[in-house]
């Protein structure tokens, strides 16, 4: 709830009497001057304030992959504690997991999926992004912390060199090690499953995340886990309201784009909020 400030400055003394207000910043500049020998009102709103809400795992660290829009990676996902981890799985713009994952439990339709509320495409709306109060990444980690947009995504897969391991760093784990690239041609590369990998790389040294395939939730458990990854975006499927958008990873293809509908659990790689 939105909340007012109201402060009153009374001027004491003889009608001709006058005062000054001045409002000042953290750096101490002057941001509201006034002079006056009445009365003054004057009105302040704050900003909503948007709750955080529990979670597993940590808050994540942030990686500078040298991406050209700045984008800083978090090094894991929400629910983990360390990048090997899978995390906790989610369905679009819900923030708290749950142990059903169909259209019957999906906050924002009816049971079937044929009906939308909050987030539903009309007449001359071209594109839909989750809003803060519902995106799991502001919402669990904190207002430093965002979902990633289709945007952010793709320059990840087009600017950053991808390399397929069977276990990271000796964890058993599979999943893509995604390096900041030390050269203008490694940019979008992938090295996948029986490819050669490019040569001056190594995990303990270099800058990089690693994105593990943790699967999905469908119904009551998980599904592929240890055999793809999935991971939202904040948009919705362009024009329908049905699906999200969000990024699928496998060992023999390398990424591709897939368009899922919402109440499925996937996992999420937040991004620092104005990056």
């Amino acid at each position: 709830m939105k909340k007012l400030l109201f402060i009153a400055l009374f001027v004491m003394g003889i009608s001709t009497a006058s005062a000054q207000f001045r409002v000042y910043d953290n750096d101490g500049n002057v941001v509201f001057e006034m002079e006056s020998s009445r009365p003054a009102y004057i009105e302040f709103e704050t900003p909503e304030k948007i709750d955080t809400v529990k979670y597993n795992g940590t808050i994540g660290d942030y990686v500078d992959l040298g991406l050209p829009s700045g984008t800083l990676w978090a090094d894991h996902n929400i629910g983990a504690s360390k990048p090997e981890e899978c995390g906790d799985y989610y369905a679009w713009a819900e923030i708290e997991t749950k142990d059903l994952y169909d259209w019957s439990t999906y906050f924002d339709s009816n049971e079937k999926g044929s009906v939308f509320y909050k987030y539903k495409y009309s007449s001359g709306i071209k594109d839909i992004e989750i809003l803060e109060e519902d995106d799991v990444a502001f919402r669990t980690w904190g207002s430093e912390w965002i979902m990633p947009t289709y945007s952010h995504m793709v320059e990840l897969t087009k600017q950053c060199y991808w390399e397929l391991t069977e276990s990271y760093r000796e964890s058993g784990v599979i999943g893509y090690i995604v390096y900041k690239a030390k050269r203008d041609e490694d940019r979008g590369v992938f090295a996948n499953r029986g490819e050669t990998p490019l040569d001056g790389y190594n995990v303990d040294e270099d800058v990089h995340i690693f994105i593990p395939f943790a699967g999905r939730n469908r119904g009551s458990e998980g599904k592929n886990v240890g055999v793809e990854g999935f991971y939202w975006c904040s948009n919705l499927n362009s024009g329908f309201s049905l699906d999200a958008k969000s990024l699928l990873i496998g060992p023999n293809g390398g990424v591709s784009w897939l368009i899922d509908e919402r109440y499925y659990g996937q996992t999420v790689r937040p991004i620092r909020k104005g990056q």
